[in-house]
């Protein structure tokens, strides 16, 4: 049956018997290294046997792109065979280059949005009292609205007691569409001008947002395989740590956007076979994150009016204006970039490029030229195993203005880095800064730090040196440790040249989950401050207590932020909302809820918590500890995985099976 089916289809290929010196005949293809078989028609010729070439690709070996349709195998390099005429077979050997390389993907598929309805209000409201002095108010109030047409937001501060008044901050409509990775938005909203600073404007945005995917990799990673010499396990450890497992069959495999860090660094595969002979594989790697990776495209578009005394004033507004910027990678060692700024009362244009490379590091260049001047920038930075250095440079002519900008007066700026790791030593940094101005003092500045490695604390010792309006050489001491529980202990000394500083702090953080802190710290010098602090943190969020006393001037403040809103009809009180939400209904009271497998909420009389600070666009893991279950067995998922968007809420069900 299976020489008829493959006669016919011989018969039906005209163009692979064209030759009279080929006699065809029907055998099997097979592949002990992949243990994969294929029937195939072959044709034996004067100069060995030739196979079609998508039977060989079929098999994932690499034919040569002008060999024509019917393969000699003999002409593949690092292919080897052997016929078997007793099993009608030929048995293939592929070595080096001759099976394409299997590609590892390490990033995972971007996870489906789970929607719901709902809005809340964000509340952070604090009292204050001081020594002669009214009782004073203040809050900031963040209200917001979503569901599938997207996010509406407001905010908003209050103040009470002294100056009364209400000022609005940010008011706006996002939508986003992660399939395309794009964010509209309507309102206000924030952009980097063509002079590289940014601004607050009210207007219309549109363009890339990568956060949409977060485990998109956006930069060009360093090439990472190796060769499998049978069916092996790969893992990869990037500075030591594991960062990637998978299973590869034998033959060349290459990490398919590989998890390294920005920087510079070294890699290491290690491959493990069934029988437990290991093949390692190092190589140093430099990665820079401010890359494209080749053809991949970056933009937005801005068209509105400058905000103005953002904070103070909730409706001013400077020019008009439209600006678009847009960045495109090149090669995987290349960027460029450019961008426009469009406004009544100016208009600047710029380019720039960023170069990376292992051997030099990163560099980039920048110009952006107005009508009134033009501004450059010029940095270098390199990354290794034990050390790292950075240099950067800034000049704009005297009538350079540019949105964004307002009214500095900047002419030109310099600085640079330069850290080095000692090992079990510790490690130290350089760093050095110089700024001049049109209208304003100049400012030099020399930082050296070292912290040693220390077992159970840290230590650090800085100098700085400051030349501004008087020259100024400070050092300060610090020592932090943990001591029993959770409790952590700090402590200073520092010397300027008003006298010498000492410090002191004594702390415990709350729970994640849920549970009370506290703080008592002091300082003394030319300033004496002590300070008592008591916080709690809870289903309905966090509260602090504190009283504190500076230099003879007692004052107490007690403040409370937390959440109100309602999802899908269900009405919460809850911590802020910050990332995405759940509401978690766990069917009984006191049930322990986890959160990527850590303590995140404890259900309350109804059974429901509310938990803050998911990631938005990603997979999120919400299960139940099974021994908390109050009564009854589970039915269905004790863990479920939930992606919501940007400031939006989703409602998570464990089902039960009452007694």
């Amino acid at each position: 049956m299976r020489t008829a089916v493959l006669l016919c289809a011989s018969l039906a290929a005209p163009a692979l018997a064209w030759a009279q010196d080929a006699t065809p005949f029907v055998t099997q293809l097979r592949l002990p290294a992949r243990e994969a078989v294929r029937d195939v028609m072959a044709w034996r010729t004067a100069g060995g046997i030739a196979v079609a070439r998508a039977d060989l690709e079929a098999l994932d070996i690499v034919v040569p792109a002008d060999a024509g349709e019917r393969i000699d195998l003999g002409a593949i390099p690092g292919l080897s065979f052997s016929e078997h005429a007793a099993d009608v077979a030929i048995v293939l050997d592929c070595r080096g280059a001759c099976l394409a390389p299997q590609r590892l993907q390490t990033t995972s598929a971007r996870p489906a949005l789970d929607r719901a309805s709902g809005a809340y209000l964000n509340y952070d409201i604090e009292a204050q009292w001081l020594d002669g002095q009214s009782a004073r108010a203040s809050s900031i109030l963040e209200a917001a609205a979503f569901g599938g047409w997207g996010l509406i937001e407001s905010s908003a501060v209050a103040l009470a007691g002294g100056e009364d008044r209400i000022t609005r901050l940010e008011t706006r409509w996002t939508i986003d569409d992660p399939a395309r990775r794009l964010r509209f938005r309507i309102g206000d909203a924030t952009f980097v001008g063509a002079a590289e600073a940014p601004m607050r404007f009210a207007g219309i945005q549109i363009g890339r947002h990568f956060g949409l995917e977060p485990s998109f990799v956006t930069y060009p990673t360093a090439l990472i395989g190796g060769e499998a010499g049978a069916a092996s396990t790969v893992e990869l450890y990037v500075d030591g740590a594991l960062r990637a497992r998978e299973q590869v069959a034998a033959g060349p495999f290459v990490f398919d956007n590989a998890p390294l860090v920005s920087g510079g660094g070294q890699a290491q595969i290690v491959i493990t076979d069934v029988a437990g002979r290991q093949q390692i594989i190092s190589r140093s790697f430099f990665v820079s994150s401010a890359l494209l990776r080749p053809g991949l495209s970056d933009w937005a578009v801005s068209i509105g009016a400058e905000r103005l005394a953002f904070g103070a004033d909730d409706a001013a507004y400077g020019d008009d204006f439209a600006a678009a910027r847009y960045r495109l990678g090149l090669t995987r060692a290349l960027t460029a970039e450019a961008a426009l700024d469009l406004s009544g009362a100016r208009s600047v244009g710029q380019a720039g490029v960023t170069f990376a490379d292992a051997r030099i590091g990163q560099l980039r260049a920048s110009y952006a030229r107005g009508e009134d001047g033009g501004a450059s920038t010029l940095s270098w930075f390199q990354d290794a195993d034990s050390w790292s250095i950075g240099v950067q440079g800034d000049q704009r002519d005297a009538g350079f203005r540019a949105l964004g900008l307002g009214e500095s007066t900047l002419r030109q700026s310099l600085a640079g880095h330069l850290s080095i790791e000692f090992g079990a030593a510790g490690y130290a940094t350089l760093t050095a800064a110089s700024v001049e101005f049109d209208s304003h003092e100049d400012a030099r500045t020399v930082t050296l730090s070292y912290s040693p490695r220390l077992d159970g604390a840290s230590l650090s010792a800085r100098i700085v040196y400051t030349e501004r309006e008087e020259n100024d050489l400070a050092f300060a001491l610090t020592l932090t440790t943990a001591l029993s529980g959770d409790v952590s202990a700090s402590a200073g000394y520092g010397e300027d040249r008003h006298g010498p500083t000492y410090r002191a702090a004594l702390q415990r953080a709350p729970d994640y989950e849920g549970g009370l802190g506290w703080r008592v710290r002091a300082i003394e010098g030319r300033r004496s401050y002590a300070e008592a602090a008591l916080s709690r943190r809870g289903g309905l969020g966090d509260s602090v207590v504190q009283i504190a006393r500076s230099d003879g001037v007692t004052g107490v403040r007690a403040g409370h932020g937390g959440s109100l809103g309602v999802i899908d009809g269900h009405v919460f009180a809850a911590p802020p909302v910050r990332g995405g939400f759940a509401l978690v209904d766990a069917g009984a009271s006191g049930v322990l809820v986890l959160r990527d497998r850590f303590p995140a909420g404890i259900t309350g009389l109804r059974g429901r918590t509310v938990i803050t600070g998911l990631r938005p666009y990603e997979a999120n893991a919400i299960a139940i500890r099974a021994d908390d279950r109050a009564f009854g067995a589970a039915r269905g998922q004790r863990e479920m995985s939930e992606t919501p968007a940007e400031g939006a809420g989703v409602i998570v069900r464990f089902d039960r099976e009452t007694e």
